[in-house]
C-alpha cells in the first residue's frame, strides 16, 4: 500500500518546473505564442475571479465525492447483505458505468435544472461507481479461512460485513476514492458548464474567446484541485488506517 509523502511531492513539483522552464525557453526562442503561449503569460491570465471559481469547483468536488462515498459504502453494504441484490443490481451498477458521462449529465440538468443540487448529482453520479465496486470485489480476495473462522463462530451476515469485510477492504475503498477524485472534478467540470461561475463555465467561455493562455491555466487549476483532494484522501488515508492498525496491534 502506498501513501503520499514528501518525497513524492519534491520529484513531481522538480518535474513540473523542469517542464514548465523547457515551455518558457521553447517558446521564447521559437515565437510560439500564438499556439503554445508561454508559462508565464499562462500565469499572468489567471484573475481573482478565475481563483474564484476553482476554489467553487473544489468545494463542488469535495461535497459530490463525501455523498458518493456515503452512498457508495451504503450501496456496497446493501448488496454485499443480500445475495439477490449482489446478483440483481451490480450488473446493474457495472452496466451504468460503461455510459458516458455526457449521456446522463444532460438527462439530470434537464429532471433538476443547472441549479447546485442538478451539479451535485452529477458529480455522484459519476465518482460513486469505483467505490462500490472496489468494497464488492474486495470482499472476493479475503481469504476462505477467515470467512470460515466468522461462520465458526457463528457470527451473523452483518457482523462478518463490518467486523471482517469493511475493515479488510479500506485501502482498496480509498484506492477508488481516489480515482473518483479525478472523475468528480471531470463531473464538476461538465455541470458547470452552463452555470454561471466554476471552472466549467470559465473554461467554456474562454473557448468561446479563443483564449489559448487562459484555457491552459483553467486546465491547469483542475488538475491542482485533483491533486489537493487525491492528497486529502491519503492524509486521512494516513490517519485512519494507522489508528486501525494501532488498535490491531493492541
Amino acid at each position: 500500500m502506498r501513501f503520499l509523502n514528501l518525497t513524492d511531492l519534491k520529484y513531481a513539483s522538480a518535474t513540473i518546473f523542469f517542464l514548465a522552464l523547457v515551455w518558457e525557453c521553447w517558446a521564447f526562442f521559437y515565437n510560439y505564442q500564438a499556439l503554445f503561449p508561454a508559462p508565464t503569460r499562462v500565469l499572468g491570465a489567471v484573475s481573482i475571479e478565475i481563483l474564484w471559481s476553482a476554489g467553487r469547483t473544489f468545494l463542488l468536488s469535495l461535497a459530490g465525492l463525501f455523498v458518493s462515498l456515503s452512498i457508495g459504502l451504503l450501496l456496497g453494504v446493501m448488496l454485499l447483505s443480500s445475495n439477490f441484490l449482489l446478483r440483481s443490481m451490480y450488473p446493474l451498477l457495472l452496466g451504468l458505468r460503461s455510459v458516458p458521462l455526457i449521456a446522463y449529465a444532460f438527462l439530470v440538468i434537464i429532471i433538476f435544472g443547472n441549479e447546485i443540487l442538478g451539479q451535485l448529482i452529477i458529480c455522484v453520479l459519476i465518482s460513486l461507481g469505483p467505490i462500490t465496486v472496489a468494497l464488492v470485489e474486495c470482499e472476493k480476495s479475503i481469504p476462505a479461512e477467515r470467512k470460515h473462522l466468522f461462520i465458526s463462530l457463528n457470527a451473523s451476515r452483518r457482523q462478518t460485513i463490518f467486523k471482517l469485510i469493511l475493515p479488510e477492504s479500506m485501502p482498496h475503498v480509498f484506492s477508488a476514492m481516489k480515482f473518483s477524485a479525478s472523475l468528480v472534478v471531470v463531473g464538476a467540470m461538465i455541470a458547470e458548464t452552463n452555470a454561471d461561475s466554476g471552472l466549467g463555465f470559465q473554461l467554456f467561455r474562454a473557448y468561446e474567446k479563443t483564449q489559448i493562455d487562459l484555457t491552459i491555466a483553467i486546465t491547469g487549476l483542475c488538475v491542482i484541485v485533483a491533486i489537493i483532494i487525491i492528497s486529502l484522501i491519503s492524509l486521512l488515508q494516513i490517519y485512519l488506517l494507522g489508528k486501525y492498525s494501532g488498535i490491531k496491534n493492541a
